[in-house]
């Protein structure tokens, strides 16, 4: 006890009752920051992923920037690798379209958009799409599932309608109102045409979604979605011609990232504040397609996937994802929301990596 008595002779002695006050006050602050601080740092490593941190060190899953896990809305997990960081835009491609898909639900809510059967003619006064019977026809749930009339898949290189192609273009939208019908398209028994995945189903749903509320659809996202989400840091895409980019290139924070997975997981509610109905969520995370190359369903520009975790076990996840192995993958069984934010664009296996990344080494440790 030597050191406190003399410690408060000495502060009694020399300074005044006011100056005593204020530095006991700022022991107290610094005290309180440090035990915040490292039950913050507890929290988000309470997940133990040791074994999957050895392994990106070791380039098995290449160009990984960033893996955020929450539970029951508590984050368990975060963590940056390589050149991520916390206030990193991420640049995570077709994530994007999941938010757009999510905005269409607002806009039918609000009375902007009646139903997904509505055809597209009904809000673009575009003569190239009233005067083309097939194109006329096209309906909002059409672009949603990728299965509309235009001749167009980002999956083959050949593809007249594929997002490389659409790139080179100054004007997207006039551009992909001129593309080709594909040969003999007609829809099934289920109501839906053939699927291909194709990137300006988005960018015209994005057209769609601007003519209905008469507003840049960007700024309709951040004011029915970003700012009610607490999201301030963003960037748009555009082309040369300023058409927003809603079929990819919206960059956030991956704590952002993780926010709008906690939305979806939530049936559209943050905060106990409802943004998004609910019954939309639920037709977005409905297999309405499925992709015969992967297997995977899809819903209005949701994947769905039965995660393979050990020999038996399967686990039903819903994600939006994009190129580079990017996703953002909710677990509604677990209660979990999982963001992964890689750059490791083009490469043939970034899929396959994150999903081994997700079953062999993060969904099991939230099954514990």
């Amino acid at each position: 006890m030597g050191w406190w008595v003399d410690f408060k002779t000495m502060m009694f002695s020399k300074y005044s009752n006011s100056q005593i006050i204020n530095t006991f006050n700022r022991i107290l602050l610094f005290c309180l920051f440090i035990v915040f601080s490292c039950s913050s740092n507890e929290l988000r490593q309470q997940l133990n992923l040791q074994e999957m941190e050895i392994q990106i060190e070791k380039d098995s899953f290449p160009k990984t920037t960033s893996i955020l896990v929450s539970q029951r809305g508590k984050m368990v997990y975060e963590r940056y690798f390589g050149d991520g960081k916390l206030e990193l835009l991420n640049d995570t491609r077709s994530v994007t379209k999941s938010i757009t898909s999510i905005m269409v639900g607002k806009m039918i809510q609000d009375g902007d958009i009646l139903s997904v059967e509505d055809k597209i003619s009904t809000y673009l006064d575009i003569p190239l799409i009233k005067g083309d019977l097939i194109k006329a026809d096209i309906r909002i749930k059409d672009l949603l599932t990728m299965s509309s009339a235009f001749l167009a898949n980002d999956n083959d290189d050949l593809s007249t309608g594929n997002e490389h192609n659409m790139h080179k273009q100054d004007g997207w939208i006039k551009w992909i109102i001129n593309l080709p019908i594909k040969q003999d398209y007609l829809r099934d028994e289920s109501g839906f045409g053939p699927f291909h995945y194709a990137t300006i189903n988005a960018v015209l749903m994005g057209k769609v979604m601007e003519e209905s509320v008469a507003q840049s659809v960007d700024e309709y996202i951040v004011n029915a979605l970003l700012s009610p989400l607490g999201i301030d840091n963003y960037e748009f895409q555009y082309s040369r011609n300023k058409e927003v980019m809603t079929g990819g290139g919206l960059r956030l924070r991956s704590r952002d990232l993780l926010k709008v997975g906690e939305l979806v997981q939530n049936k559209g509610v943050f905060q106990n504040i409802s943004i998004i109905p609910k019954d939309w969520i639920n037709e977005c995370l409905t297999v309405h397609r499925t992709d015969e190359d992967s297997g995977a369903g899809y819903g209005y520009y949701f994947w769905n996937f039965q995660f393979p975790i050990g020999e038996q076990t399967k686990i039903n996840g819903w994600f939006m994802a994009g190129n580079g192995g990017n996703i953002v993958l909710i677990l509604p069984e677990l209660e979990s929301v999982i963001v992964v934010t890689r750059k490791n664009y083009n490469s043939p296996t970034m899929a396959i990596e994150t999903i081994k990344l997700l079953s062999k080494y993060i969904i099991p440790k939230l099954l514990n």
